[in-house]
């Protein structure tokens, strides 16, 4: 089947390489987050809303008048309803790269109050990371950061604007790891999937403890329909691999003989836990059985296991952080994070 994404989980990313041993003296601290936009010239009155101020609320964001510095890249805020023509006239710019350099189809005048850039903007920014605010497009997004529509698109497939809302964390560089997950108040093709799937079927959330426990936690929150959720363990993990023996410590107490069961899962690796694991469950006569899973390591995959819904797929690494362990250390952490 299919696989289907999501960018749901309230954890910013894979963060970096840290060793075993340092994990077992102190909590790995995350990179910095999220800058404002980068205004070194002197601001002028020019606001991006309503300069009437209230009680309690964010101030606008003022620009400076004329060419300034966003995101280190040569920009002019225009206002709605000035033209084209005129800007590339007054900053000397050919009028198709005005065009190219901001990502628009060609039109007479300006349509909205917006940052222009002069030069072309980038491919990938230092930032890393934005956090999506309630009213904003893709566009806006990649003229806000400075990055090339096209490429925030590729970093964030799976995201449009139709499913983009407010908290998602959207990606602004190439990575090899797996992308920043996006706040839990914001899901999109797992929760509309799920909800829309099992409307009227109450399934049952099988959470394999212990790293799903944050995972589930998050995704339950966001199931609209009538379902349950249960826990089960199964240990095949001490160190740094994988054991090879399949413990179930604690049993599933759900009657799940005709039921729908979506077994959710912090990780899939060599697939033989789950593996070995799915025949007992099949015995006891449940209706349907489907596997959603925060990170699929495919490289290291050994067992036929079917995954129906993937967070990430990431390299054949050892990941610890946000509910997954390194000898029982770990989970606590907001971020994930490579064992080196």
């Amino acid at each position: 089947p299919t696989s289907h994404y999501i960018d749901t989980i309230q954890l910013s990313s894979i963060k970096g390489v840290i060793s075993s041993d340092s994990i077992k003296n102190t909590t790995p601290t995350p990179l910095k987050g999220i800058g404002s936009i980068d205004i070194t010239s002197t601001p002028e009155k020019i606001v991006t809303k309503d300069s009437v101020t209230k009680k309690n609320t964010t101030p606008p964001i003022v620009f400076p008048k004329g060419k300034f510095k966003a995101n280190q890249l040569l920009a002019i805020y225009a206002k709605a309803g000035s033209s084209f023509l005129e800007i590339a006239t007054t900053y000397n710019i050919a009028l198709y790269k005005l065009y190219v350099y901001n990502d628009l189809k060609e039109t007479e005048l300006v349509l909205k109050d917006q940052i222009l850039y002069l030069v072309p903007k980038r491919k990938e920014v230092s930032k890393k990371v934005h956090r999506v605010t309630a009213g904003e497009s893709l566009y806006d997004i990649s003229q806000i950061e400075g990055i090339q529509l096209n490429y925030l698109m590729e970093y964030n497939a799976g995201i449009t604007d139709q499913n983009l809302s407010e908290g998602t964390t959207l990606v602004l560089f190439k990575s090899s790891t797996p992308a920043p997950v996006s706040s839990i108040s914001t899901i999109t093709p797992i929760k509309l999937s799920l909800n829309k799937e099992y409307a009227g079927k109450r399934p049952i959330f099988l959470s394999i403890l212990n790293g799903s426990f944050l995972f589930t936690a998050d995704l339950f929150k966001q199931i609209t329909i009538e379902a349950e959720v249960c826990f089960i363990k199964l240990a095949s993990y001490k160190g740094m691999t994988s054991s090879g023996n399949v413990i179930t410590a604690i049993g599933l107490e759900a009657n799940v003989s005709g039921r729908n069961i979506i077994i959710v899962e912090d990780i899939i690796d060599t697939g033989k836990t789950l593996h070995h694991y799915l025949p007992q469950l099949i015995s006891s006569g449940p209706a349907s059985i489907k596997i959603a899973v925060l990170l699929n390591k495919k490289e290291a995959l050994q067992y036929p296991v079917t995954i129906d819904y993937t967070c990430f797929e990431i390299p054949n690494k050892f990941v610890v952080g946000y509910g997954l362990d390194y000898d029982g250390l770990g989970r606590n952490s907001k971020d994930i994070y490579q064992l080196k």
